[in-house]
């Protein structure tokens, strides 16, 4: 099995839209891609046309028949409850897609045939954002390289992060709990401070108190530090402002998030 993920360079960087809804759109599309296909392939496509962005969903397997295709839409669509002894899941997945997609004023579409595979599209009006505050969106291969300091623990994310960072051509110390987080602070100057919220030995808040002691004091130059938490509810982000982190990172991280939240810094 191959997995591909085309991303069309003439895409715009901010459009209008909803991306906790796309995201979800396309978390139950690939999901029905893993459960009906076993070989080949299955690529996710990002493209331009015109005045749309149009998502794709392609795969190689089991396919639908023209008879069900139709109605692949539909709450318990045949389509879909006919697989259900051999495939796990409600065959809601699409049917709210496509109720998410319509909340967008979108549309999705399927091609498919029998034993050939399927491909799910979604376009959707590429509303650009014309003003862009400029003065704080910033495109980060402009800025000058920075050395950034994280506080992380989790190995998988130490590796994410580190390739993001690279990637933008900043120097990074990768460090696995707050504790340590300090003691560098005290001996060496970063532009940046991420620390997770949740870490052993010392968490994030507890070293970013001490950290603010440090740059009150004048061992550490006055500099933004961000948190990272899987804690993104509201209330969390309220404590998190009010404790005095520029601003907050959720995790899962997605790309796009993590590079605005270091542009705003």
């Amino acid at each position: 099995m191959s997995y591909i993920l085309e991303w069309d360079e003439r895409l715009p960087l901010f459009i209008f839209s909803d991306p906790a809804r796309i995201c979800q759109v396309l978390f139950n599309l690939i999901s029905n891609v893993f459960k009906f296909t076993e070989s080949g392939s299955i690529r996710v496509v990002a493209k331009k046309y015109g005045g749309h962005v149009c998502f794709s969903v392609i795969d190689t397997g089991i396919g639908i028949t023209a008879e069900f295709l139709p109605s692949v839409f539909e709450r318990f669509s045949p389509a879909i409850c006919a697989t259900v002894e051999s495939f796990s899941g409600t065959g809601l997945g699409l049917s709210i897609s496509r109720e998410l997609i319509r909340l967008m004023k979108g549309s999705i579409d399927v091609e498919s045939k029998e034993g050939a595979g399927a491909r799910f599209s979604i376009p959707l009006i590429a509303s650009e954002k014309e003003h862009r505050e400029k003065e704080t969106i910033v495109n980060l291969r402009k800025l000058p390289s920075l050395r950034l300091l994280l506080a992380e623990d989790n190995g998988d994310y130490q590796f994410l992060f580190q390739r993001y960072l690279s990637g933008f051509g900043w120097t990074t110390d990768i460090f696995p709990n707050g504790e340590i987080a300090v003691q560098k602070v005290m001996t060496n100057q970063h532009d940046i401070i991420l620390l997770e919220i949740q870490m052993p030995v010392m968490d994030g808040i507890t070293a970013f108190g001490k950290i603010q002691e440090l740059m009150q004091s004048g061992v550490h130059p006055q500099v933004p530090v961000l948190a990272l938490t899987a804690f993104a509810l509201e209330n969390d982000r309220k404590k998190f402002f009010d404790i005095g982190f520029k601003c907050f990172i959720p995790k899962p991280v997605k790309k796009m998030i993590f590079r605005i939240s270091l542009q705003n810094a």
